[in-house]
């Protein structure tokens, strides 16, 4: 339902703002009644970082035989040892994002668990046991090379995910007023200098992250790294009515910043985040678009092999 904001008193100046669960704005002189919009639409969608280093063409089956992050499966498939230090369990409706993703596009995704039964046929040398579990899928990629018939099939690649999550995060934001569209819009500030009317205001925003780092198995190389931050796409609504008054002097809603920026910040948290934190489809979308940018370039013709 949309969120009703309206004005109380009769003194200030420029545009005010109710929200009705937080109390009165400023109080300012009454123009016009008209009804208009607070438009969050610019919040949503929106690439907050992007940092990938890769090939512009993937190796030839460096994709076919994927070992996955033991924090992507249940804890019976993890290994008993070489989990990296500091890793963080990923939701399996989240991990499992990933590895239908990889499913799809044809590669075998090797369960962290058997790297032990693999390494006992495919490696002598004390040191496989040791170490993390890339190190292992790399000790046992090079010595399988020399020992075919022990493991003539080994793994291709390792998939360390350093994160893979929707979560709150405070970030600052511009709002601006549409005198066309009578309305004020808010966005994701992305430059400090940005000028907005709620200098300072920030806001909990749904992000989707992930980070990504693929290691080929048999040279130990890092073909790939990425990391993205991107707000949440989703259908809730962005538009939210308002009861607006405009102001006397034409220069536009400035003049009450302090008391307007509470109450739109009350309405985000007290209303919209709800909302956008039970929206599970738009955080999945999200997620496997984020999931298919990282891994689709390493995935052409890779498989295949």
């Amino acid at each position: 339902m949309p969120l009703i904001l309206k004005h109380c008193g009769n003194a200030g100046g420029g545009l005010a703002l109710l929200v009705l669960l937080t109390g009165c704005a400023m109080q300012v002189p009454r123009g016009p009644v008209t009804l208009g919009t607070v438009d969050f639409h610019g919040l949503f969608g929106v690439t907050l970082e992007s940092r990938v280093v890769g090939p512009a063409r993937a190796p030839d089956g460096l994709m076919r035989r994927v070992v996955v992050d033991p924090m992507l499966v249940e804890a019976p498939s993890r290994p008993e040892v070489g989990v990296i230090a500091g890793s963080t369990a990923i939701e399996p409706e989240v991990g499992d994002l990933l590895l239908a993703q990889l499913v799809a596009a044809g590669s075998v995704v090797v369960s962290p668990a058997a790297l032990r039964s693999m390494l006992a046929v495919g490696c002598k040398d004390p040191h496989c046991r040791t170490g993390t579990w890339v190190e292992q899928v790399h000790w046992l990629a090079r010595h399988a090379a020399k020992s075919a018939p022990a493991l003539s099939d080994p793994p291709t690649v390792a998939l360390p995910v350093t994160a893979l999550a929707v979560e709150f995060e405070e970030r600052p934001v511009t709002v601006v007023w549409n005198a066309a569209a009578a309305r004020l819009e808010v966005t994701p500030q992305l430059v400090p200098s940005e000028r907005t009317l709620c200098p300072n205001l920030s806001l909990p925003l749904p992000v989707a992250r992930i980070g990504i780092e693929v290691f080929d198995a048999a040279t130990g190389a890092l073909v790939a790294k990425t990391t993205t931050r991107r707000t949440i796409e989703t259908s809730t609504p962005a538009q939210w009515k308002i009861a607006m008054y405009q102001p006397r002097e034409p220069q536009g809603p400035v003049a009450e910043v302090p008391s307007y920026c509470a109450s739109l910040r009350s309405a985000w948290r007290e209303r919209v985040m709800r909302v956008l934190a039970a929206d599970k489809p738009g955080q999945r979308r999200t997620l496997q678009g984020l999931i298919k940018a990282a891994i689709a370039p390493l995935l052409s013709e890779s498989t295949a092999k």
